[in-house]
């Protein structure tokens, strides 16, 4: 249960999971040939208000989909989702409505994710017509001013910015109705190294000034480091590593964190030359046909017997700290 996860501490969980999963399945019900995705797999997770949750690990292994999930974008097949005390598991529609305004998504693409057709005045005016409520342009000029867009430019179309620019856009769009909880998906992986400084900065200011909480996701570790307070590790649609943030990055627990971090690029070029490299083997499998027991043991260096038949759960190893493996790192 996820009361078991932090059970100091559960009222100040702003997010809370229990067993979430989310399959989708390919064909028709009708034919035999039906091929089942799971993207998600029984994540149990709790978010505390006020912090930065980062979540990484490799393309494909459900980041997206979880945080989609949990803003119900896509609806879970099992599990509960909680929103500050609140089980928005199975709500309808009509009732969500009435919540959506409190969280919010950055998506990645800055350029996909902005009509070409709309202006920046009526991109930022959306939020406020959705959920019928009274705005000024001085509003949208404000809110520019917030993500750092000259206000001069509000007529203009997203062709006429820069991606940062565009991404601020996105973020200004976001955060309009001041939420109180924001998934931002890869924000800054589609932008040039320099203008992604800027827009994490953005972010930490905004998160201060506004009061607000954020699941990070990311596959750059050096970027999850900069503004996460938590790190959560995902595999395979299974997370199996949370920790904070520097107890993580000084001494990960699980064997995939820990090659993970090994890939991280070092400064200096003596320590990079003679540090020891963890190489995984083989491929990340398809979640269609994920492997019996341990997601991680065709790859893990230090598999044995029972990680091919068991499956581990995540367990507590110290205060906020949590693996899922039969034989973590010391």
């Amino acid at each position: 249960m996820i009361n078991a996860v932090n059970p100091d501490r559960v009222l100040e969980n702003i997010i809370t999971l229990d067993q979430v999963s989310k399959n989708f399945v390919d064909g028709s019900k009708f034919f035999k040939k039906q091929r089942v995705t799971r993207a998600v797999n029984k994540v149990t997770l709790t978010i505390k208000q006020g912090e930065v949750l980062g979540l990484v690990g490799e393309s494909g292994c459900g980041k997206s989909t979880l945080g989609r999930v949990i803003l119900r974008l896509h609806d879970p097949t099992s599990g509960c989702i909680g929103f500050l005390n609140q089980d928005i598991t199975h709500m309808k529609e009509n009732q969500l409505r009435s919540i959506r305004r409190d969280f919010q998504m950055i998506f990645q693409d800055p350029y996909a994710s902005l009509n070409p057709r709309f202006t920046v005045r009526e991109i930022l005016s959306k939020p406020y017509k959705v959920h019928g409520m009274s705005y000024t342009v001085e509003t949208i000029k404000e809110n520019m001013e917030l993500v750092g867009l000259n206000p001069s430019y509000i007529n203009r179309y997203p062709h006429e910015f820069s991606g940062g620019q565009r991404q601020r856009i996105g973020i200004g769009r976001a955060i309009a109705l001041n939420p109180k909880f924001v998934v931002c998906d890869e924000p800054v992986s589609a932008l040039d190294v320099s203008v992604q400084a800027q827009i994490l900065n953005l972010l930490t200011d905004l998160k201060e000034k506004l009061k607000m909480t954020y699941l990070f996701i990311s596959h750059d570790l050096s970027v999850v480091h900069h503004i996460s307070d938590r790190i959560a590790v995902m595999y395979l649609g299974n997370i199996v590593e949370i920790q904070e943030r520097d107890q993580f990055f000084n001494h990960p627990l699980h064997p995939y964190s820990q090659a993970l971090l090994s890939s991280i690029p070092l400064a200096n070029p003596f320590l990079q030359r003679n540090r020891e490299r963890v190489i995984l083997k083989g491929e990340l499998p398809s979640p269609i046909n994920p492997p019996q027991g341990c997601p991680f043991h065709p790859r893990c260096p230090i598999a044995q017997d029972c990680c091919k038949e068991a499956e581990p759960e995540l367990r507590q190893m110290a205060t906020g700290q949590y693996v899922a493996c039969h034989f973590p790192l010391k």
